[in-house]
């Protein structure tokens, strides 16, 4: 266990010793402060929509600045293997003695728990800037005017947090597993980001299938649930849960087999 903290320490202190680390949370710690400057700024004018008039409004709203932390993690797991490829580093790392197994594995744990920190991040400053806005105890106020619903407010932002978490580690595992197969960052990137941005397309063109189901893309949209339409009739939460972690054991699956059979010249 000890070779293996080690292993992600130094994984670490290669990441923040790049200045790209360091302004990635530094603009998560800007839009917080910029959001809560125009919250605050115009309050007095009631100009701000009454979903966002409170510090756990504020909260959800910020977690739209989650897109920032899934191109963030891209990068990263696009990189963190790949690089050591593309550098002729991969064969200082191979001469150590620990097993490839925990080598990657290193690296897969270092890309999790940055974005948990990168999410922390996000929430902690929203939390902060929206509490100095509005004031730190009050409720999300859904709805319109007419028809005002006060909702458990923490329960709200932390699920927004949560489906954004999951959405991000899908992604990553994704762009992860294209690092590992392709051992070029580029390549990686060039895959991950346009499935990103575009994979939900596709479940417009097979809607019709049944097994559209069981599409990644499909199961991605955990709000759906919320809003009380699943993609197809009889899908759960716990059903699309269970789809994206079959789908994340093969991902990390893919990138286990792969490495450890790949020559390192």
């Amino acid at each position: 266990m000890s070779s293996l903290q080690n292993l992600i320490k130094n994984e670490y202190a290669k990441l923040f010793k790049r200045k790209r680390t360091w302004l990635m949370f530094g603009s998560l710690v800007a839009i917080n402060v910029v959001a809560g400057f125009v919250a605050y700024r115009y309050l007095q004018g009631n100009t701000v929509p009454i979903a966002n008039r409170s510090l756990w409004g504020f909260v959800a709203m910020l977690q739209n600045g989650s897109i920032l932390i899934v191109l963030y993690s891209l990068a990263i797991a696009s990189s963190i293997v790949s690089s050591e490829f593309a550098l002729g580093t991969i064969k200082f790392l191979m001469i150590r003695p620990v097993s490839r197994t925990k080598l990657l594995l290193s690296k897969m744990l270092t890309v999790l728990s940055l974005i948990i920190l990168f999410y922390l991040t996000l929430f902690v400053c929203s939390c902060l800037a929206g509490g100095l806005a509005y004031g730190f105890s009050s409720p999300i106020q859904a709805g319109t005017a007419a028809d005002l619903d006060t909702a458990d407010s923490f329960y709200t932002a932390i699920k927004a947090y949560a489906y954004g978490m999951i959405e991000t580690v899908m992604f990553a595992a994704l762009a992860f597993m294209f690092s590992v197969l392709a051992r070029s960052t580029s390549l990686a990137m060039g895959i991950a980001l346009p499935l990103y941005m575009l994979g939900g397309l596709s479940n417009l063109l097979i809607a019709k299938y049944g097994w559209s189901r069981y599409w990644l893309f499909v199961n991605l949209d955990l709000e759906m649930y919320d809003r009380g339409l699943p993609f197809q009739a009889g899908m759960t939460l716990g059903f699309s849960l269970t789809v994206l972690a079959v789908y994340l054991a093969l991902f990390v699956a893919i990138s286990f087999v792969v490495f450890q059979k790949r020559d390192i010249v």
